[in-house]
């Protein structure tokens, strides 16, 4: 299972990468700001992480 933690504060924009990448073994966890994706390391490890930083 591959679990990619998508960090992107427009939330269509958010799910429409999820939706893009959407996979048998893969499961999406979006989050909105830095802040939140900051604390995501401890609650599960990550295969890949997306950010949008602009």
């Amino acid at each position: 299972m591959y679990r990619i933690l998508i960090v992107e504060d427009d939330k269509m924009l958010n799910s429409g990468i999820a939706a893009a990448l959407k996979g048998e073994d893969m499961e999406f966890l979006s989050c909105y700001n830095l802040r939140t994706a900051r604390d995501m390391p401890y609650l599960f490890v990550k295969s890949s992480v997306a950010l949008n930083l602009s």
